[in-house]
């Protein structure tokens, strides 16, 4: 098993709209999310949500690549996350979790068991939603394959 991680820093802050997105090409491996962590840069109430968008962003203009926690096993990670898009996404119908922070030490942390993750299948994408207007966020996402 392959573990990819990533830290990073949000800088979408608008109400009703996604902070950011993670997503998957049609040729990838699925992805299981098993964990995510995020907390207020100040303290402003923020409720968030992650779900699976709607419409996924279009054309993201600054994608990164997670990082291998194994690199010594040679595989590279395909897996991406994107905070700007020309197209941003939508919002999900459905959400996996919500839930507000308000002070700037609020954090907080989804879990799932490792090797049984939040599936991502190729071509699909979790987006972090913003439901009200926030402050950046600063936090960390960790999948396996």
């Amino acid at each position: 098993m392959t573990r990819f991680a990533i830290g990073f820093r949000t800088t979408g802050v608008g109400s009703g709209s996604p902070t950011l997105e993670f997503y998957t090409g049609a040729a990838d491996y699925r992805f299981r999310l098993v964990e995510l962590g995020i907390g207020i840069t100040t303290q402003t109430l923020t409720p968030v949500g992650l779900g699976v968008p709607a419409v996924a962003g279009i054309t993201p203009t600054t994608p990164v690549t997670l990082l291998s926690e194994t690199a010594a096993d040679g595989e590279t990670g395909t897996l991406k996350l994107a905070l700007a898009w020309a197209t941003p996404p939508t919002s999900p119908t459905y959400w996996y979790r919500r839930a507000t922070l308000g002070l700037v030490s609020d954090e907080l942390v989804w879990r799932w068991p490792s090797g049984q993750g939040l599936l991502m299948a190729p071509s699909s994408s979790l987006v972090l939603w913003l439901f009200a207007a926030s402050a950046a966020l600063d936090g960390w996402a960790v999948f396996e394959r």
